[in-house]
């Protein structure tokens, strides 16, 4: 027996896995008269109970095309796993070696052109030195705690495609394509046996009815042959009859001939009218006779009639038996169809609890989001109290306004405390300003930087600096000295 493929797996990493991965590689593209789309050997299905345990492994991996090592550490670990890979780098090509990644560290180190055998913890020991360059594997980690490990569950489906594409020696869309021809040509398939069970349970109620009304003919046929049978047996008793009272006449012709002389001529009569009546009789038993043989052939042409009619009478019943158990299998399939259904509707509402879930905790993340925006926000803001306090309301206010916590509203509430008697800012980058003195009208001040002795002039109500800039003299009497044309502040002090 020849395998396409052999599964080397751990027992106790992967009981669950292995033979789901087995029942999906032999059931994906499958056409509907096969058995199994590929011939896959898994030793608790495909090896039987013998004590030359390891002859019957050798004699499985010697008869299979592809080997697919399913790695994990429990694996890495197994003497059996380690052992059939072994034996298959000794007979065969490591081309035709699929791995599949089901749990621990996979890692190839391009330098050294092997596993980094540091790192991995799920490659097998028997893999050191076998691979030219890094081997393309599947990553089916995620399988190992998914509830659902059938061709239903798409991720599974498109894994399963892509390992199986080149055992098929075909492409992966290629192989996607072929499944899903072959099961709509078994929907097809289905639609037709079911009606031609359809047909078939009509043909043998039709059969049943002609049978039942060859029955009835060959009833009738059977009881006009026994009546034709009663008359022609009525006809050769006359008939004996006659022959009876024709010898009767014969002797008292005979007789009178003895007694009388003179009435010879009479008793010739009398013989003539015997013979005569003699040749009738014989006729009559002669036709009695025919009519006999007549209705012995009909009563015979009746039995085959009615054995002809038994006959397609059992086939009717046979027929009929057929059909009531295709429709048992009709019911067996749509009592699946409404099982997969459930499970199907019952998926869903889990889906649809998960996205509800996943909402809600997008919605929380979110709401955590603008609480540690806020929070930023108001750390900046307590930092820019006091070199930028508009800086520090606008970070505070921000805060505020995207989350209302306790950290945003207490650097609002610090921030507006130190802004009760500012009407306007003033910005001007270097060291930090000081104003010296307003104009009467307010619109102007004198702002001194550094050391005090520049002074600048500002206009408030544009928040621009004017051109003119001043210093004080030595003995600090006189503050500035401007053009009137730019609104200059002087004052003596």
């Amino acid at each position: 027996m020849s395998y396409d493929a052999f599964i080397s797996y751990s027992h106790s990493s992967d009981g669950r896995l292995a033979p789901a991965l087995h029942r999906a590689l032999q059931s994906l593209a499958k056409p509907w008269h096969q058995r199994r789309a590929l011939h896959v050997f898994l030793d608790n299905s495909g090896l039987a109970v013998t004590h030359a345990l390891w002859g019957a492994i050798k004699g499985a991996l010697d008869e299979s095309r592809y080997f697919i090592v399913l790695a994990s550490p429990d694996a890495a670990a197994s003497r059996w796993v380690n052992q059939e890979i072994d034996w298959w780098i000794r007979t065969k090509s490591a081309d035709h070696i699929l791995p599949v990644v089901t749990e621990g560290e996979w890692i190839w180190d391009a330098r050294s052109g092997d596993f980094d055998w540091e790192r991995s913890t799920a490659v097998p020991p028997a893999l050191k030195d076998v691979f030219a360059q890094e081997p393309r594997h599947l990553d089916l980690r995620w399988a190992v705690g998914s509830e659902r490990l059938d061709l239903d569950n798409s991720r599974f489906r498109e894994a399963v495609a892509e390992l199986a594409a080149p055992i098929h020696g075909k492409s992966k869309d290629d192989l996607e394509s072929e499944d899903l021809r072959q099961h709509r040509r078994f929907r097809r398939v289905r639609f037709r046996a079911i009606a031609a069970l359809v047909g078939l349970s009509l043909l043998a109620v039709v059969a049943g009815t002609v049978a039942s009304v060859s029955a009835r003919k060959a009833a009738t046929s059977l009881a006009e042959a026994n009546r034709q049978q009663r008359s022609a047996i009525e006809e050769r008793q006359h008939a004996e009859q006659a022959a009876a009272e024709a010898r009767k006449q014969e002797g008292v012709a005979k007789t009178q001939k003895e007694l009388a002389l003179a009435s010879s001529a009479e008793a010739q009569r009398q013989q003539r009218l015997a013979d005569k009546a003699a040749k009738e009789a014989q006729e009559a038993q002669r036709t009695a006779e025919a009519q006999q043989r007549v209705a012995e052939a009909q009563k015979r042409r009746a039995a085959t009639a009615a054995a002809e009619a038994q006959r397609q009478q059992q086939i009717a019943q046979q027929q009929q038996q057929l059909a009531e158990a295709s429709a048992r299998q009709a019911d067996l399939a749509a009592a699946q169809a409404r099982e997969q259904q459930r499970i199907a509707k019952e998926n869903q509402r889990r889906a649809e609890q998960a996205a509800k879930q996943a909402k809600l905790m997008a919605q929380r993340a979110q709401e955590q989001a603008r609480l540690a925006q806020s929070r930023r926000l108001a750390g900046e803001a307590i930092a820019d109290l006091n070199d930028r306090l508009d800086r520090a309301l606008l970070l505070s206010k921000q805060g505020f306004e995207i989350s209302p916590s306790a950290e945003a509203r207490g650097a609002l509430f610090l921030a507006l405390e130190q802004t009760s008697e500012i009407t306007t800012y003033l910005h001007r980058s270097g060291s930090r300003a000081q104003v010296l003195a307003a104009s009467p009208d307010g619109r102007t001040v004198a702002v001194a930087h550094g050391n005090a002795s520049e002074v600048e002039l500002w206009d408030v109500a544009a928040r621009r600096r004017l051109g003119a800039q001043f210093v004080r003299t030595p003995d600090l009497q006189v503050l500035a000295v401007g053009r009137a044309s730019d609104r200059s502040l002087a004052e003596d002090r």
